[in-house]
C-alpha cells in the first residue's frame, strides 16, 4: 500500500466514524435501551403497503429477518417466535452478530410492551398487526360479518386473541356457519403473574345438531388442551392445543445486556478511532520519519477497520 492510499483510507474512516462517534458520544449509551423499541400502529395492515414510517419500516424488516414467515404452518412460526425468545437467554453475547442481537431484541420487547403496556382495548388490535407483519398476512378490516382477523396470502383465515385469564372462546354461530362451519384460532393467553405468554392452535366447527343457528357459542379451550380431547356444547365442536409458552419475563433485563455489550463495542470503536486521529495528526504534522509512522498509521487503521466490521457485521 503506498503513502497516498494509507493516508486516503485513514481520512475516510475518520470521516465516517469520528462524527457519528462524537454523536454517540454526547447521547450518553446509558439511554440506549430504549432505542430498542418499536412503535406499533392501529392503522398498519400488512408489509405490502406503501407507508413513510420509520417504526413500520424497521418493523417489516425485522418480521423478514427472521422468517417466521417461511414457517411450513403458523403453528410452526409460533414455535420460532417461542424458540427466538428463548435464544435471547444465553448469558453471553460474545462472538454474535449485534444486529442480529438488536433485531431479536426489539422483537421481543414489541411483544413485551403489546402485553404489558398496551391498553386492553388496543391490545387486540395491535396484536394482529404484529402478527401480520410476522406471518406476510393482512389484517381483515370488515370483520362484522366474519370471525377471521387476519388473511394469509393463499387465502386462509385465522382468527386471533391476545386474552389474559379469559378460558373461553365466544362468537356468534351464524358466523362460524359463514365460515364453512370452521374456524381456525391463535389465542396468545397472558399471564400477568408470570410475565408468560401461552399460545393455543384452537379449533372451533359446527356439527349437524345445531341447537339455534342464531346463537352464540361459549366453549372452554383452557379445559379442551388439558383433557386433550375436545369439548362439545349446543352443535358447537371445540378442540385446543398447546402450542407452547414463552417467558418474556426477561425481555427487559436482556435488552439492556445487548445495550451493554453494543456500549462496549462502540466504545472500543471510539478507542480505536481516537488512537487512528492521533497518528494521523502525528503524520501529516511532520515530513521526518514518515515512512515509520504511515506504517503505525496505517495497522492503526486497520485495526479500526477490523472493529467497525465487527459492529457492522458487513
Amino acid at each position: 500500500m503506498s503513502k497516498q492510499d494509507i493516508f486516503s483510507e485513514v481520512a475516510s474512516l475518520i470521516e465516517r466514524f469520528s462524527k457519528p462517534v462524537l454523536l454517540r458520544e454526547q447521547a450518553e449509551y446509558k439511554k440506549f435501551p430504549s432505542f430498542l423499541d418499536l412503535k406499533l400502529d392501529a392503522s398498519f395492515l400488512s408489509r405490502d403497503e406503501d407507508i413513510d414510517n420509520k417504526d413500520y419500516k424497521q418493523t417489516v424488516t425485522i418480521a423478514r429477518s427472521v422468517g417466521i414467515d417461511k414457517s411450513g404452518t403458523v403453528q410452526e412460526g409460533v414455535k420460532k417466535l417461542i424458540d427466538l425468545n428463548n435464544s435471547l437467554q444465553d448469558a453471553s453475547f460474545e462472538g454474535k452478530s449485534i444486529p442480529d442481537l438488536m433485531t431479536k431484541v426489539r422483537l421481543m420487547r414489541l411483544l413485551y410492551n403489546l402485553v404489558n403496556n398496551a391498553s386492553p382495548s388496543s391490545a387486540g388490535y395491535l396484536f394482529e398487526r404484529l402478527f401480520a407483519l410476522l406471518f406476510d398476512m393482512k389484517v381483515e378490516t370488515s370483520t362484522v360479518d366474519n370471525l377471521e382477523d387476519v388473511v394469509s396470502q393463499d387465502g386462509t383465515g385465522v382468527s386471533l386473541k391476545l386474552i389474559g385469564e379469559k378460558t373461553r372462546i365466544e362468537g356468534s354461530v351464524k358466523l362460524l356457519a359463514a365460515a364453512g362451519g370452521r374456524v381456525d384460532y391463535v389465542v396468545a393467553r397472558k399471564n400477568q403473574a408470570k410475565n408468560q405468554l401461552s399460545f393455543f392452535n384452537i379449533v372451533v366447527s359446527l356439527d349437524s345438531k345445531v341447537s339455534d343457528p342464531s346463537g352464540q357459542f361459549s366453549l372452554s379451550y383452557l379445559s379442551a388442551a388439558k383433557s386433550g380431547s375436545g369439548t362439545n356444547k349446543d352443535g358447537v365442536a371445540l378442540t385446543a392445543q398447546l402450542i407452547g409458552s414463552m417467558d418474556i419475563s426477561k425481555v427487559v433485563s436482556t435488552s439492556e445486556k445487548v445495550a451493554a455489550f453494543v456500549n462496549q463495542r462502540f466504545n472500543s470503536l471510539i478507542e480505536e478511532t481516537d488512537q487512528l486521529i492521533d497518528a494521523v495528526r502525528e503524520l501529516v504534522g511532520s515530513e521526518d520519519e514518515t515512512e515509520t509512522k504511515a506504517s503505525k498509521a496505517e495497522k492503526k487503521a486497520e485495526k479500526a477497520k477490523t472493529a467497525a466490521q465487527k459492529i457492522q457485521q458487513k
